[in-house]
C-alpha cells in the first residue's frame, strides 16, 4: 500500500489523505476515545455522545442534518468503538465542501438538546436489551467479562442500563469538551475532490485543548483457565474458546492473524473444513483475532447443538496442535488469502479512511503500509512459537440450550 500524505493543523489536528482515481470520496473523524476512557459511573456514554451528535447541532436540526446529506446523494454514520469513535461523510468529490461543512457541524457542534437526549436514551436501553437478547452477540460480552480481570475491554461498549439511565446532560457536554478536541482527532480523506482549504477553513478554527493522558491498566498476562455458562430458552448452544494474546505493536500480533487465517479463513479453513464440512456439527464456526493498542485476544467460536459442543472444543485444541504439520502451500496460501482480503477491502474508500484513522491513532500509520510485507516474512517457525507462547491455556464461555 503505498503510503498517505500527512498534514498538521497548528491546533493539533492530524489530516491524512490517500488519494485514489474515484469519482467519490469518504471523509472520517476519528475522535481517540472510546469505552475504555470511560469512568464506570458512566460506562456507555462514548457510544451514547456518538448518537447525539446526529440529533442536532446549535446550525441543523436532525432532519436538516439527514436531507442535506442525502441531498448530494451522500452518507453519514458513526460508530464506537473500545479506543475509537468515528464518524464519516461518502459523498461524490464534487461535495467535498459540503461533506466537510456538514461532518464538522455534527462533530463539534451537538446541540444536546433535553428532549432528544431523553428519545435516544431510550433509543439505547432498547439496544442493550436486544444484544443481551441475541446470544450470537452477547456470547462476547460474557466472553469478555470472564477473559479480563481489569482492563476495561471486559466492560461492553454499549455500557450498562443503569449507567445510560444515569447519564446527565451536563455529564455529555463535559465528555464531549474533554475529548473532541483537533489534538484528540485525526480526520483521514480517501478518494478524489480533496480540498485541504477546505478542511483549514472548518476544522482550523477549532482550539487546542490539553494532550491526553494515556492510562496504562494493569492487566495479568496469563490467561487463567475458567469457564462460565449460562442456560437460555434458545434452539442452539454458543461457546467461546478463547486467550490474552498481545498489543498490534508485538511481531506476534502478525503471527496471529496468519494462524487465524489458517483456522478460519472462508470455507477452506481448517476449522470449517473438521466442524462443518467433514461432520456437520454446526454452521456458524470461526476464528476471531483482535489486536488493539494495549490488549488483544485469540478466540474460536461456534454454534451448535449443546451435544456438540466438546467435541468442536477438542477439534478446535487438535487443530492447534496439528499446526506442527503444516505445509509450505498451506502456508504461502494462508498468506494470500490474507493479502488478497486485505487489499480488496481497502479497495473501498470508506474502508481505507476508517485504517488510516484506526492505525494512526495507534501511532502505527506506517505498519498499515507495511502490513502486507510484515505478513510475507512470517515463517512456520514463527508460528509454532507464537502458539506454544500464547496458545494454551482457555477461557471457555458457553450460553446452553436448556
Amino acid at each position: 500500500m503505498k503510503s498517505c500524505k500527512e498534514y498538521h493543523l497548528p491546533n493539533g489536528l492530524l489530516v491524512l489523505h490517500q488519494k485514489k482515481d474515484t469519482e467519490s470520496v469518504s471523509i472520517q473523524v476519528t475522535v481517540q476515545v472510546g469505552s475504555n476512557n470511560e469512568e464506570s459511573s458512566k460506562r456507555g456514554i462514548s457510544h451514547f455522545l456518538e448518537h447525539m451528535v446526529f440529533e442536532g447541532t446549535k446550525n441543523r436540526d436532525a432532519e436538516t442534518i439527514a436531507r442535506e446529506i442525502e441531498g448530494i446523494g451522500g452518507e453519514i454514520g458513526a460508530y464506537t468503538s473500545n479506543e475509537r469513535t468515528c464518524f464519516y461523510v461518502n459523498c461524490l468529490k464534487k461535495h467535498f465542501e459540503k461533506g466537510i461543512d456538514i461532518l464538522f457541524d455534527v462533530v463539534t457542534n451537538p446541540a444536546f438538546l433535553s428532549e432528544m437526549i431523553e428519545k435516544e436514551r431510550g433509543v439505547i436501553l432498547s439496544e442493550v436489551k436486544m444484544r443481551e437478547d441475541e446470544s450470537r452477540m452477547h456470547q462476547w460480552t460474557i466472553f469478555l467479562s470472564t477473559l479480563y480481570k481489569n482492563h476495561p475491554a471486559r466492560h461492553p461498549v454499549i455500557g450498562y442500563e443503569k449507567n445510560i439511565k444515569s447519564i446527565t446532560r451536563k455529564d455529555l457536554q463535559e465528555f464531549h469538551s474533554k475529548y473532541y478536541l483537533p489534538n484528540n482527532m485525526i480526520l483521514s480523506v480517501t478518494g478524489g475532490g480533496f480540498q485541504m482549504s477546505a478542511i483549514r477553513e472548518q476544522f482550523g478554527s477549532l482550539t487546542r485543548g490539553r494532550n491526553r493522558t494515556i492510562i496504562s491498566i494493569k492487566e495479568p498476562q496469563k490467561t487463567l483457565t475458567k469457564t462460565r455458562s449460562i442456560k437460555r430458552d434458545i434452539s442452539q448452544s454458543f461457546t467461546i474458546v478463547g486467550c490474552k494474546t498481545v498489543p498490534r505493536e508485538s511481531k506476534d500480533s502478525y503471527v496471529l492473524d496468519v494462524i487465524q487465517a489458517i483456522l478460519g479463513k472462508g470455507l477452506s479453513g481448517r476449522l470449517f473444513i473438521e466442524v462443518r464440512t467433514k461432520r456437520g456439527l454446526a454452521y456458524d464456526v470461526g476464528v476471531h483475532h483482535e489486536t488493539k493498542a494495549d490488549y488483544g485476544f485469540f478466540a474460536y467460536y461456534v454454534n451448535t447443538d449443546r451435544k456438540n459442543l466438546q467435541t468442536c472444543r477438542n477439534i478446535f485444541k487438535k487443530e492447534l496442535m496439528k499446526l506442527d504439520d503444516i505445509s509450505t502451500t498451506e502456508l504461502q496460501e494462508s498468506k494470500n488469502f490474507i493479502e488478497g482480503s486485505f487489499i480488496m477491502e481497502h479497495e473501498d474508500n470508506h474502508s481505507l479512511s476508517d485504517s488510516l484513522g484506526e492505525w494512526a491513532s495507534r501511532g502505527r500509520l506506517n505498519e498499515l503500509h507495511n502490513y502486507i510485507d510484515k505478513i510475507k516474512r512470517i515463517t512456520k517457525k514463527d508460528i509454532l512459537q507464537t502458539r506454544d507462547r500464547y496458545l494454551k491455556e482457555f477461557v471457555t464461555t458457553t450460553i446452553f440450550q436448556k
